[in-house]
């Protein structure tokens, strides 16, 4: 929608017949002369669109990265809950298997955050940066106008693109802190030797620390890191406001 009413602003305010494209840009042509100037256009349209499709694949990529992981802890969960005593130490192999299974979560968020930690540290400088300007600009322009739509949708898509990072990482939070109480809940360590009740204190040691992914260990991806940025970028879009006036 925000790529649409950008590609459709020249049309709605008239600015088509000053030969006016949809984003600023300087070519080795005269784009002014027709067919040059239609031409222009609609390779604008199409490779803004192009970027953010891109874009959105990414994220979704990302998305899909995080919920992986959130969704791994959630069986190991289940398979904590329903860990019981057996008799020639199945139950132990079992809860084997989970501490192995709890090492590879870490270890695939550990490369997930790898890949995505200087991506997402970009990502939320540029969001606080585009959220104050969108806020003061909206500001500027007269409203229920075309341009303030434009702006309003910009605002919204920047908004969502910041907000799905955050959500799906407290998601990754909020599953595995949940790992230690499932392992707590099963019934495995009750009757088991005192080795292995101390096996299951260690594990339990481990899991007491939550998956955290951060970009560049300066933004964690969780609501609080969002809340963050909104507090952020209202402060900077106050302080632009008082200078302007």
């Amino acid at each position: 929608m925000t790529l649409l009413l950008w590609g459709l602003y020249p049309v709605l305010d008239q600015s088509y017949k000053a030969k006016k494209l949809p984003f600023i840009a300087w070519y080795s042509y005269d784009h002014q002369k027709s067919p040059l100037y239609e031409i222009t256009y609609i390779y604008q349209i199409i490779a803004n669109y192009f970027i953010a499709f891109t874009n959105q694949n990414v994220d979704a990529f990302i998305s899909a990265l995080l919920m992986y992981i959130a969704a791994q802890c959630e069986l190991l969960c289940d398979h904590l809950k329903n860990l019981k005593f057996e008799e020639k130490n199945k139950g132990f192999v079992k809860f084997v298997r989970c501490v192995k299974h709890h090492q590879k979560i870490l270890q695939f968020s550990e490369n997930t955050n790898e890949f995505l930690s200087i991506m997402t540290f970009g990502q939320f400088m540029t969001s606080v940066i585009s959220i104050c300007m969108t806020l003061f600009q909206l500001t500027l322009v007269t409203p229920l106008t075309p341009e303030f739509y434009t702006l309003l949708c910009c605002q919204s898509a920047v908004f969502t693109q910041v907000f799905v990072y955050c959500w799906f990482g407290n998601e990754v939070i909020l599953k595995s802190n949940e790992i230690s109480y499932c392992a707590y809940e099963s019934g495995f360590w009750i009757n088991s030797s005192v080795q292995i009740r101390k096996v299951m204190v260690f594990f339990l040691m481990q899991c007491g620390r939550p998956i955290k992914l951060r970009a560049v260990n300066f933004f964690g991806l969780s609501l609080d890191t969002f809340t963050a940025i909104l507090r952020n970028s209202w402060s900077y879009f106050a302080l632009l406001r008082q200078i302007n006036y």
